[in-house]
């Protein structure tokens, strides 16, 4: 069950207003409309008075009194309304689902996923027909992906507040991984054998960022020294 929400009792507003019902005031008198105030005022009520009831049954309930009501309805009159939107949704006939084979649920897809691998995959999958699991493929945002499982993989502790605040710093050590990643040998690396790695400062929080000789290199250097 889905209890009801703002959304829920501003809906029922709006459609009090169409109808150009009236509200009644504190001082009992009846008046057109509401003020910001007031209207904020009655939905606060409404969402205390009604936080127990379904959605769907109160947006019935809404419905029956826009009918029956000449005014906004007071706590009591929505009450009646909802126990006979209730009733009605009790006596209602069960709908007949035709007997289809229920579809797989898509796989998830794994958090880090590199944008060549997510592309691969989704031609894999659409070829196929499997475009409910390609669909589950398509980010937003891919580097928001790897960025949050890159930080979560070195600082398991991390928060999403922390990784908000280290952001560039994490892209620049994602992009750094993408590139060593696809390394053949020390001759064709751009940062000659040195890459960036990331360090939390004691003091402050922030991610670090500094460069220091990749082990690639380090082999290299020890097999020199060894010969």
């Amino acid at each position: 069950m889905n209890v009801i929400t703002k959304q829920n009792v501003l809906k029922a507003f709006y459609q009090f207003d169409k109808k150009k019902m009236p509200i009644m005031e504190i001082n009992g008198k009846l008046s057109a409309s509401m003020d910001i105030a007031m209207r904020k005022r009655l939905c606060d009520e409404w969402l205390v008075a009604f936080r127990t009831v379904d959605a769907v049954v109160f947006d019935k309930a809404a419905e029956l009194a826009l009918a029956s009501c000449k005014k906004y309805p007071d706590e009591s009159e929505m009450w009646d309304f909802i126990n006979q939107a209730a009733e009605q949704g009790n006596n209602e006939p069960a709908q007949i689902e035709p007997l289809l084979p229920t579809p797989p649920a898509p796989k998830k897809v794994p958090e880090y996923v590199q944008k060549p691998q997510r592309i691969a995959k989704i031609i894999e999958l659409a070829k196929a027909g499997r475009f409910a699991e390609a669909a589950q493929y398509f980010k937003t945002s891919i580097e928001e992906d790897e960025i949050i499982c890159y930080a979560k993989e070195h600082w398991p502790e991390a928060e999403s507040e922390w990784i908000e605040k280290n952001k560039d710093e994490l892209k620049e050590l994602v992009e750094q991984e993408h590139i060593c990643g696809k390394c053949m040998c020390l001759k064709r690396c751009r940062t000659n054998g040195y890459r960036r790695v990331g360090s939390i400062d004691k003091y402050t929080g922030f991610l670090i960022l500094k460069m220091e000789i990749c082990s690639m290199k380090r082999m290299a250097k020890n097999a020199g020294i060894q010969n």
